[in-house]
């Protein structure tokens, strides 16, 4: 054969259908050659799965033929003498195997299989309905029945003391009775929520611990501080501050203003429990992509401030949880580098939140996002500062926090901490809003609301 010529590539010492046949050749005389040794221990395998099932057969009385016992007893003597195990023709494994699959065999075993999935399907089959109907809280405003101030809420009995049923003559047969007795004069009623069903929220929190908070808040029975944002106009008549002929009082707006910075900052180790909470939430959220920690403390926090009995005990709570971060060095001095270029508390979190998230214009911009309503409970703590928290990232702010988000943007355009308040944008906003809107007094604007 010539050689190749030059580019050339050199034909094969063998097609493609000889290579096929010799591999299968091979193949085929390497399972003869190793087949002696192969099949005792496949033997043995395949007899021992049906040894315990024509024996299992055997003791629930399913195995009456007696070609079924002679094979039980055939495979019993090759358990008993596995060294012979290789004498049984492989045909004779091939049929004992199928015969002890075989449906004559298993037909009363395939019958109680069924039957104990049915029953069991049956057992844990919804008891209303095959669907769950969620509610967003869960509770509903409820007349809830008081005796001599011990509130009743043992669901048959509250029914009776109110005769609340659906049938009218029933209804109208118990408050007869509890007219008569003189019952109903010990009944007071109040309107209360009280659980109804299942809440969409609390489901959720089991998959997302830090919704755990919200799932449980219901906005009726919250108080003050857990209000929606205040207008600017209910903000001011909630300070004291006045509107003359559409000319607000400078000095109170701005004296109100000054104090929504807080105390002086004066290191992260000196901060409110919850303030150092949220920086190491922020922390977290910076400094592990994955978030899966951040997750993990943000529902420890939650579940703290759900469960807690008291402030006190919330703040022991969470103080023992943060103890093992505050003896990180490193998170220490990380969050101070961070605070110290501010000088007042609700300023200095500003700066270290919005360092641990994904907004560039307030210091971050490496990291992903750390809601405000993952740590909710904080609203009902430090309104203000959560406002403060909230607003991190906006590029119009609510007025219960501008004073402190004008006095921010003063710091970041200087480049360092101001000891002076500067609050002159937050009220430059607020004499916008007031002309904007044609407010000439706030008992004027009020007075239309009302009438309106």
């Amino acid at each position: 054969m010539a050689p190749p010529r030059p580019g050339e590539k050199a034909p094969p010492l063998m097609g493609s259908e000889e290579t096929v046949i010799m591999v299968a050749l091979l193949i085929w005389l390497a399972f003869i050659f190793f087949w002696p040794w192969v099949r005792p221990p496949l033997e043995f395998i395949i007899l021992g799965n049906a040894d315990w099932q024509y024996h299992l057969l055997d003791k629930i009385h399913l195995l009456r033929d007696v070609n079924g016992l002679k094979i039980e007893h055939y495979i019993d003597y090759y358990m008993h003498h596995p060294m012979l195990i290789g004498t049984v023709p492989w045909s004779t494994t091939l049929w004992i195997a199928e015969d002890i699959a075989s449906f004559y065999h298993m037909f009363l075993a395939y019958v109680a299989l069924v039957g104990f999935l049915f029953w069991k399907t049956y057992k844990n089959r919804p008891t209303k309905s095959y669907k769950t109907v969620y509610s967003l809280t869960g509770k509903e405003l409820t007349n809830v029945p008081y005796i001599f101030n011990q509130k009743i809420t043992f669901k048959p009995a509250r029914k009776f003391l109110q005769a609340d049923y659906k049938s009218k003559t029933l209804s109208f047969i118990v408050k007869k009775i509890l007219t008569l007795t003189f019952f109903s004069r010990l009944i007071e009623t109040k309107k209360e929520w009280l659980k109804s069903g299942p809440n969409f929220f609390e489901y959720q929190s089991l998959a997302w611990k830090g919704t755990k908070y919200s799932a449980e808040f219901v906005p009726e029975s919250a108080g003050p501080a857990e209000d929606p944002a205040k207008s600017p106009q209910q903000w001011m008549k909630e300070n004291g501050i006045t509107i003359t002929n559409g000319e607000i009082d400078i000095a109170k707006a701005e004296q109100t203003f000054k104090s929504q910075l807080g105390a002086q900052w004066t290191g992260i180790e000196n901060a409110p429990y919850y303030m150092q909470a949220i920086a190491i939430l922020s922390w977290l959220n910076y400094t592990h992509k994955s978030g899966k920690p951040v997750d993990e403390f943000r529902g420890i926090l939650d579940l703290i401030h759900c469960t807690s009995k008291s402030p006190k005990e919330a703040e022991s709570s969470t103080r023992k949880q943060m103890a093992k971060y505050f003896s990180n060095k490193q998170l220490v001095e990380d969050l101070n580098r961070r605070g110290n270029a501010h000088a007042y508390l609700n300023t200095a979190m500003m700066a270290i939140y919005g360092a641990g998230g994904p907004m560039a214009k307030w210091g971050g911009g490496d990291a992903g996002v750390n809601a405000s309503s993952g740590f909710r409970w904080v609203k009902k703590i430090d309104r203000t500062f959560w406002y403060c928290m909230n607003n991190v990232g906006r590029e119009a702010h609510h007025i219960e926090c501008a004073g402190a988000v004008s006095h921010f943007h003063a710091e970041r355009v200087e480049r360092k901490r101001l000891d002076t308040p500067y609050v002159a944008s937050a009220i430059e906003g607020l004499e916008m809003t007031v002309r904007e809107d044609g407010v000439m007094t706030l008992d004027d604007y009020f007075r239309e609301r009302i009438q309106f």
